[in-house]
């Protein structure tokens, strides 16, 4: 039996799967199990704000032990209320072991590989790049990097700030190189690596002009990381459009934002993997360890508040290249979210809330740009 509660000292009650996932995660932080940062911490470091008020009670997690933690996530969908705990490792007897349920919350395990994100990891896809256009303008979805790298991400959609200046958006590992990209450096695409003699020669797109800081460092000595977001400043707004993808299976990108949510059904356009469909599953909202390794960055960073999206079944929501994708509703209507990293075998993909990213920047989406013949 497991016992899993705050504690209120107006009030005793049964965790919430929000709550549960948090003191699941606790206790997996204190027991040292998460696979990226396997160091005993104390239970209490992660508490979001949403639980300040109740005290913690050291969960009895021994059921638990033997699991090599990636994130643990919560994804209620109707009445059932149900945690997801993603694993890197654990035995079988182990896994056949944990109870389905804990009180009226359903227990989900999900093994999963190492979580990482190394922006050269394209070079080594089967697919080659895709450079999307539309009446001669490169199109969102299309293959990019910095010119200083030999790396590939996603051009994800067009914003523009108050005054009306236009920035593509993406990955600070695909746009900044973890933070390490000069500003002003062009932003190309193709990218160099994904120049081909059936392609157009690699042209400027963009430059660099901003990120979401990637931070290493144990919660709460350093602030955990929200987002991995870039903007490159767009100079030629002419050669470049809103669409998504090619003319057949494109869309515009839409200006409207949709808050994520368990079951909402989606779909991206990237680099590599082109248009592909899944449905968000959890939220990660307390930090997960990812490891990032680029050139000048190699680094462990803790990042929270993401959603994770379940790819359709037989293929990959995303593979590395795909870094950066506008992550949409189904019909495409609304925006939901930024993606930046995908389970090794491309069936989970990570997204942040795609109105944390533009709140930081102070943009909003454009569509529309460059759309008629």
């Amino acid at each position: 039996m497991y016992y899993f509660f705050f504690y209120n000292p107006e009030e005793e009650r049964r965790m919430n799967s929000q709550e549960l996932a948090t003191s699941l995660a606790c206790s997996f932080y204190a027991n040292g199990q998460y696979t990226n940062y396997n160091v005993r911490t104390g239970i209490g470091s992660l508490s979001p704000a949403s639980a300040c008020e109740y005290q913690f009670v050291q969960p009895q997690a021994e059921g638990f032990a033997g699991l090599s933690i990636q994130a643990v996530g919560f994804g209620d969908i109707h009445d059932n209320k149900i945690v997801h705990i993603y694993t890197t490792q654990g035995s079988k007897k182990v896994l056949e072991s944990i109870e389905t349920s804990i009180g009226d919350i359903e227990i989900k395990i999900h093994k999963m590989g190492k979580m990482f994100v190394r922006p050269e990891l394209a070079a080594s896809s089967t697919n080659r790049g895709n450079l999307f256009q539309k009446d001669g303008r490169i199109a969102c979805g299309s293959s990019c990097a910095p010119s200083s790298e030999l790396i590939s991400g996603t051009l994800g959609a067009i914003v523009q700030d108050d005054a009306d200046v236009k920035y593509f958006l993406s990955n600070n590992h695909v746009f900044a190189g973890c933070n390490h990209t000069p500003v002003d450096m062009p932003i190309l695409s193709p990218s160099t690596m994904d120049a081909s003699p059936n392609l157009p020669s690699p042209r400027e797109v963009c430059r660099h002009h901003s990120i979401f800081e990637l931070r290493s460092g144990f919660h709460p000595l350093v602030p955990t990381t929200k987002a991995d977001a870039a903007i490159a400043k767009i100079y030629d707004d002419t050669v470049v459009t809103s669409w998504q993808g090619d003319a057949v299976i494109g869309y515009d990108t839409p200006s409207a934002v949709l808050p994520g949510s368990p079951g909402l059904k989606v779909k991206k356009i990237g680099r590599t993997t082109g248009i592909t469909y899944g449905e968000i599953e959890s939220l990660v909202n307390t930090p997960s360890p990812i490891l990032y390794k680029s050139k000048n960055f190699n680094a462990t960073v803790f990042i929270s508040d993401a959603w994770i999206v379940r790819a359709n079944p037989g293929e990959p929501f995303a593979l590395p290249g795909d870094s950066g994708s506008l992550v949409v509703s189904e019909d495409g209507a609304q925006a939901v979210g930024l993606l930046f990293a995908a389970s090794p075998n491309g069936e989970l993909g990570w997204i942040t809330p795609i109105e944390a990213v533009l709140e930081h920047f102070n943009v909003s989406l454009v569509n529309s740009h460059g759309t008629q013949n």
